[in-house]
Formats: structure tokens, sequence, C-alpha cells
């Protein structure tokens, strides 16, 4: 799981660097909690339920944010910036 939070940690900040505005139009204010701090600082749940939920809304997030990248295509010019391409390939 900290792999999957640390590429959604660094697409948001590609997406910060090459379109701030873009994303302010989609930022959850709980993608701040969730990714500003690197993945091996993020408080997992210990129990079995509470990860659960969290890797579900993990790939919630990561689903609405590449989705968002790949529908809205006036988002980069390149969209093969670093952090975009590692993580599409999750």
């Amino acid at each position: 799981m900290e792999c999957v939070i640390e590429a959604m940690r660094n697409a948001l900040n590609g997406v910060a660097k090459e379109s701030p505005e873009w994303l302010n139009q989609l930022f959850q204010e709980e993608w701040l909690n969730r990714y500003s701090p690197r993945a091996i600082n993020v408080r997992i749940p210990h129990s079995a339920i509470g990860r659960q939920e969290f890797a579900e809304t993990v790939g919630r997030d990561a689903h609405a944010l590449l989705e968002a990248i790949y529908n809205w295509s006036d988002l980069l010019e390149d969209k093969k910036s670093p952090p975009l391409k590692y993580f599409g390939r999750l």
C-alpha cells in the first residue's frame, strides 16, 4: 500500500508543478492529509477492516486522479511527465 500512496503523492506533486490551477479544481481537502507526508509516515490503520477501508479510499482517490488526467486533455502539454508516467504504471 505504501507504493500506491507514494505514487499518488508523486503524481499530485507533478500535477501541482505543471498545472496548479487545474489541480485546485480537482483537489479534495482529505488528499492533503493522506498524500502530503511521505508514504512511510502515513498512519495506516492496524485492523484488517481499517486497512481495507483505507486501501479502498486510496484506490478511489487514485482512480479519480487518473480519470481526470486522461479525460481532461488540456491538463498538460506533455502527458509524459515523470510523475504521471510512474503513476500510470500502477
